[in-house]
C-alpha cells in the first residue's frame, strides 16, 4: 500500500520528467549540472472520516527551479514548462490511488530571484508552492 507522499511524489517526477530529467528532492546534490528542478513537501492535512478505507490528502510542494548564470530566463521558462506539465490536472488515476488535482498556490506567487551569488557564481531560482490531493486506496 502506497501513501499519498509516495503516489504524490512519483506522478510529479513522471509529470515533470517530459519536461526535464534533472529533478531531485530538495535539497539537490551540488554535483548536478545546471538547471534542475528541485521538489519539497513543505506541508500536508488529511481530510476523511474515521474508519474510512480511503485517505485524501492534500500535500504542498515547493517546486524550484534553479540554473546559472545572469540570465533569468531560463530558468522561468522551465518554470513555466514544470506549471504546464503538472497544473490543472483532472482526476487521474495513479498506482495505488488518484490524483485529484494539482494547483498553483496563489497564496504563495511565483518568486523569481535574479543575480543570487554564492562563491561568485550566480545564481537564477523560479518557484512556487503546488497543493495536490491525492487519493490514497487503503482497501
Amino acid at each position: 500500500m502506497k501513501s499519498a507522499r509516495d503516489i504524490a511524489e512519483a506522478w510529479l517526477y513522471s509529470k515533470i520528467a517530459a519536461v526535464t530529467t534533472n529533478v531531485h528532492r530538495a535539497p539537490a546534490p551540488r554535483d548536478v549540472p545546471y538547471p534542475l528542478v528541485a521538489l519539497q513537501l513543505v506541508g500536508a492535512r488529511d481530510a476523511r472520516k474515521v474508519g474510512d478505507p480511503f485517505a485524501v490528502e492534500y500535500l504542498i510542494y515547493q517546486i524550484d527551479v534553479y540554473d546559472e548564470g545572469r540570465d533569468a530566463r531560463p530558468a522561468n521558462a522551465l518554470a513555466q514548462q514544470v506549471y504546464e506539465a503538472i497544473a490543472r490536472v483532472n482526476a487521474e488515476a495513479v498506482e495505488g490511488g488518484i490524483v485529484h488535482h494539482c494547483i498553483r498556490d496563489a497564496r504563495n506567487p511565483i518568486v523569481p530571484i535574479d543575480h543570487e551569488i554564492h562563491d561568485n557564481v550566480i545564481y537564477q531560482r523560479n518557484g512556487t508552492r503546488y497543493e495536490l490531493m491525492v487519493q490514497a486506496d487503503r482497501s
